[in-house]
């Protein structure tokens, strides 16, 4: 597919229209991109839709005419897929927010709880709006510790799945909700009922899996940015790790890495949410004294974009990382090499919340600040 030119893909989704058939892509273009699904080894772009003031980061398809996307500018848009815009979604705390708290995570169609579409926020709010008249019909605070990271649900919308960056995943029981009443006559109310740490890291990823007929049962997969990928029962407990070390049979419990499940009741977790933080990620915000070499440098700054603790000790947006991304946000050039002069006073410095010094264990990577009434960074690289 081509036509979407040099900017990050960030979603993909797949459309169907009656006898026709549809690839959608969206992301740093601010585009939506619209292709025909043909049979050819290359296929130009249809049609651009243009609507969001920035970066789209997800989107999905509520059949049978509508696509709906959500933008790091905090916004949901409902298109026609002929480019039409049909609604503009906005929580209602959009104005007052600050612009890291306002980016839309995930979007969730819910075709059996009323045809509503639930937004997950940064800020781990889940708004639900009814995509027939773009109505905000229920706002649902989920408290997580972190930012609000996926979601997922199962194929008959009875439970909604939230994660956040401190690794920890919720599920949330919608049964009791009427999403096509009036708010003001009440819809009802969501509750939580267990949730459980799945990682130590931000979960990024969860996905509901019925295994249908063979060996019944509902589960749930998780992918984390530490790398691993697990599986569990929807109680909370762990069959296995996608890693190869330990091999396991749905439905044969002996063979499962964990016999009792992860979760907390709902109430009985506020103790245990306040230590979600790993602690290899508080030893890097506590410590200002120890060495770092380059490549951990990046790393840890990346990470730390993609952590959001309770105690707010770390940035929530997760745009602002080394490379292609702060490139694009602040568009930057090369420098000819700059010799430091021989006064250089080394100081600790905080990038992105991750303090460490100056000083690299590759000799071909000095940072060096210079003090002075107009105070110069040098980097020698």
């Amino acid at each position: 597919f081509e036509g979407f030119g040099d900017a990050e893909v960030s979603c993909v989704t797949y459309l169907e229209e009656g006898p026709n058939r549809f690839v959608a892509a969206a992301g740093w273009n601010r585009k939506v991109c619209i292709w025909v699904d043909a049979p050819s080894s290359k296929v130009q772009v249809h049609h651009c839709m243009e609507g969001h003031t920035d970066d789209i980061i997800c989107m999905t398809f509520c059949p049978p005419l509508i696509l709906a996307t959500g933008g790091y500018d905090g916004k949901v848009i409902l298109w026609k897929i002929d480019g039409v815009i049909k609604a503009v979604l906005t929580p209602p705390d959009h104005e007052t927010k600050c612009m890291d708290d306002k980016p839309i995570e995930k979007v969730l169609y819910l075709v059996k709880a009323g045809k509503t579409l639930a937004a997950l926020g940064v800020d781990a709010t889940v708004n639900f709006w009814r995509v027939s008249d773009g109505h905000l019909v229920y706002s649902l605070k989920t408290n997580h510790a972190g930012y609000g990271a996926a979601m997922a649900t199962d194929a008959d919308n009875d439970y909604l799945f939230t994660t956040d960056a401190c690794g920890w995943i919720k599920c949330w029981d919608l049964r009791k909700v009427n999403f096509s009443r009036d708010p003001a006559e009440g819809v009802g109310e969501v509750t939580l009922m267990y949730e459980w740490q799945a990682h130590k890291q931000p979960v990024n990823s969860v996905s509901f899996v019925d295994s249908g007929t063979n060996h019944p049962g509902k589960y749930i997969v998780t992918g984390s940015i530490d790398g691993r990928v697990r599986f569990w029962s929807e109680e909370g407990i762990l069959l296995g790790t996608f890693s190869g070390e330990h091999t396991w049979q749905i439905g044969e419990p002996s063979t499962y890495e964990e016999e009792m499940p992860y979760y907390l009741m709902a109430g009985n977790a506020e103790d245990a949410a306040a230590e979600a933080v790993p602690e290899e990620v508080e030893e890097d915000i506590n410590d200002t004294e120890e060495e770092v070499d380059y490549e951990r440098l990046l790393l840890e700054q990346q990470r730390a974009n993609l952590l959001a603790p309770r105690n707010q000790q770390q940035r929530k947006g997760h745009k602002f990382t080394f490379g292609a991304t702060l490139e694009r946000r602040l568009p930057l050039q090369k420098l000819s090499p700059i010799e430091p002069p021989s006064n250089i006073v080394r100081r600790s410095l905080s990038i992105g919340y991750v303090t460490t010094k100056l000083q690299c264990a590759r000799e071909e990577c000095r940072i060096s600040i210079v003090l002075s009434d107009a105070p110069t960074l040098y980097l020698d690289t």
